[in-house]
């Protein structure tokens, strides 16, 4: 399945097309089942399927810079981008994702200028009162420039979700722009 999928080797997301084709994909969501990724590979995860497919490594690190003098040294290699899903199939997704956001559990990052597209998600550890609440999406959803993953670890009871702290991101991000 893609959570097995996603966590092999390279991080993308073989198996992804099988998902989406069997008619599973509308269960699939980092807040069912049993998905193993860490925040990053959820957001390489969204960031394909806001690429239209294409799979590019996260880079955490764009270049080295002098201490002193701010100076770009070097710039590091970028891995090659690789298409993972279908154009057909990414955007199938982001219309669900859309749709999320809209009218289903992640209305709280609605009504953002250019929409946005997202997942909520919720995690219990057995026999616990505390939970791992999720957001990831990206943002603009008609032309996706940021991809967010929120995480609020541990949580009894958030003040605020998950998906109105990805929309509070993304309000500073569009006045920022």
């Amino acid at each position: 399945g893609l959570a097995e999928g996603f966590t092999a080797q390279s991080g993308a997301l073989p198996g992804a097309e099988e998902l989406a084709q069997s008619g599973q994909l509308a269960n699939f969501s980092f807040g069912q089942g049993s998905l193993l990724a860490t925040p990053l590979q959820v957001a390489a995860m969204m960031n394909t399927i806001a690429n239209g497919g294409v799979y590019r490594a996260p880079c955490l690190l764009d270049c080295a810079l002098d201490e002193t003098s701010g100076e770009e040294l070097s710039a590091f290699a970028r891995p090659q981008a690789e298409r993972v899903l279908t154009e057909q199939t990414a955007a199938a997704l982001r219309t669900m994702l859309e749709q999320t956001v809209v009218e289903g559990t992640a209305q709280d990052a609605s009504g953002l200028p250019g929409g946005a597209a997202g997942q909520t998600g919720q995690f219990t550890a057995e026999g616990k009162e505390r939970k791992n609440l999720w957001f990831a999406g990206f943002y603009p959803a008609e032309d996706p420039q940021y991809t967010i993953v929120v995480l609020q670890d541990g949580q009894t009871q958030a003040a605020v979700s998950s998906a109105a702290v990805f929309a509070q991101l993304c309000t500073a991000l569009h006045w920022l722009g």
